[in-house]
């Protein structure tokens, strides 16, 4: 592994905890269940997927919402940057957004509820969908980095340093056995919103 791998290794976050996991699926169920508008670009989702993959260090989500932006015709310098952590060649009405995108994975889906606010003032009618794709990419990551890392390990290949395999497997048995109850709890908890 590279200097700059190493490096970029040290920046990123721990892995989720099995509480956090639960939280963050609970969190992105029930977002997705509530809101369902298309008000914000595709590209603006992609670089908000993308903030948030940067501060998990997800490789499985990386590298696909850089194939998915590089479809939307996002161009080059502007994926570099925000898989660096850089918001230099993002538009100015979305800066404050990512900025909040970071935060939230920074903060494991617990941000400071003054920046919630602040969000939901500066981005009015479109809030609810950037916080819905917030809590999804951080559902992404939750699954990504463990499930990427037993693929690894299968395959014999190099898997995340911040993994095991021990974690992996609860990983895998958290989501298969209690997204379903998970998705219910959401689905009941919808009218108290």
């Amino acid at each position: 592994m590279s200097d700059i791998e190493k490096k970029w290794m040290k920046r990123r976050q721990k892995l989720f905890s099995f509480p956090d996991i639960i939280r963050t699926m609970y969190l992105a169920m029930s977002s997705i269940l509530r809101e369902r508008s298309k008000k914000i670009s595709f590209d603006f989702k992609e670089r908000l997927m993308l903030a948030v993959t940067e501060v998990n260090g997800c490789p499985m989500c990386s590298y696909f919402h850089v194939e998915q932006a590089l479809k939307s015709g996002m161009d080059d310098s502007q994926i570099k940057d925000l898989l660096s952590g850089s918001l230099e060649n993002v538009p100015d009405e979305e800066v404050k957004a990512l900025l909040f995108a970071q935060h939230y994975a920074e903060k494991r889906g617990r941000p400071e509820k003054e920046l919630v606010c602040k969000l939901k003032e500066d981005y009015k009618d479109n809030y609810r969908e950037i916080l819905a794709s917030i809590r999804l990419i951080m559902f992404g990551n939750c699954l990504g980095i463990p499930f990427g890392s037993l693929k690894a390990r299968i395959k014999g290949e190099e898997t995340d340093m911040r993994s095991s395999l021990a974690y992996e497997l609860m990983v895998v048995f958290v989501f298969v056995f209690l997204s379903p109850i998970v998705f219910i709890a959401s689905i009941f908890a919808m009218p108290f919103r």
